[in-house]
């Protein structure tokens, strides 16, 4: 990781040594600090207290994740380069342009505030969990792991709060997905999840395809993507037959399925007491997480 470099999560280097995994996870502490604090000085500018202190304690939080990470390196004699910066990407905020043309208004409510940290944290574990998968580095993999923990923490801190937000403010871009339930028992659990699996992949193998034939190659790769991760090398298997919509149509329904299956397999480990529905419901979540943090990517590209 050589010479001064912003990036994205979008355009993320990759990561060969432990060196490389502190400055990038250093450099998106401090960037989200950054963020949370600027928008808490103009929020506060305007008047509009609740929201000021909702960013200010954001704020405070992402600092601390900084600090905290700094000192892990520093126990562990590990010095991460100082040459990279981080930019979120933020869909669910109105641009500097968006802000000036308004007049200065800045067009926020706890709910976009919220959606938009959430999206943030969900791929920074997507990002944390793919270098665990790829690395063939033992130390490496042990790091990244720790901090894709602390990111799903962090979404469903802020999902916590994103959802008392939507009880006082209609949900922005269209209704919530239909509420899905989890059964508590093992056994019924386990069939759940493996038909659900089999429905998810019967679309998805339908959606590669309906992408390949209108050129978009890109969504078609992504689903392939997520069938294999799935079922491993099978790609084949049965398809569902769908109506004619648009792909990004098709993508922002698979993201609300995906979120309201986390959300309900969450509730699931909040309700239940038996080790094992804990444990499959955990994971389950985690897959989940990583799909909608791909699917929302593709979205926001087609924007």
């Amino acid at each position: 990781m050589v010479g001064q470099r912003t990036v994205t999560f979008s355009t993320v280097p990759e990561v060969r040594t432990v060196e490389d995994l502190f400055t990038i996870a250093t450099a998106m502490e401090h960037e989200a600090a950054c963020r949370y604090g600027e928008l808490a000085e103009r929020l506060e500018r305007q008047g509009d207290g609740s929201l000021t202190a909702l960013f200010r304690r954001l704020e405070k939080e992402e600092s601390g994740h900084e600090d905290g990470l700094g000192a892990w390196a520093d126990r562990q004699g590990i010095t991460p380069s100082p040459s990279l910066d981080f930019r979120w990407d933020m869909p669910e905020i109105a641009s500097e342009e968006d802000f000036a043309e308004a007049g200065g208004d800045f067009l926020a409510t706890p709910w976009r505030v919220l959606a938009m940290a959430v999206r943030n944290e969900e791929r920074a574990f997507a990002f944390y969990t793919n270098v665990a998968a790829k690395t063939s580095d033992a130390e490496v993999r042990r790091y990244a792991e720790a901090m894709a923990g602390e990111e799903l923490n962090h979404v469903a801190l802020l999902r916590l709060e994103r959802r008392r937000a939507h009880r006082q403010e209609q949900e922005l871009g269209g209704a919530s997905a239909p509420p899905v339930e989890i059964p508590l028992e093992a056994e019924d659990l386990t069939r759940y999840l493996r038909e659900s699996s089999r429905e998810t992949m019967a679309r998805w193998r339908s959606l590669a395809r309906i992408a390949e034939t209108a050129g978009d190659r890109t969504t078609a790769a992504l689903f392939r993507l997520l069938v294999r991760e799935e079922t491993g090398d099978k790609e084949d298997g049965p398809a569902a037959r769908l109506p004619e919509r648009t792909i990004r149509d098709w993508l922002h329904d698979e993201a609300r399925h995906s979120e309201a299956m986390y959300d309900a397999l969450m509730a699931a480990v909040e309700k239940t007491r038996d080790e094992h529905v804990v444990a499959r419901s955990q994971a389950a979540a985690q897959t989940e997480l990583l799909r909608l943090a791909l699917l929302r990517d593709r979205l926001a590209a087609l924007s």
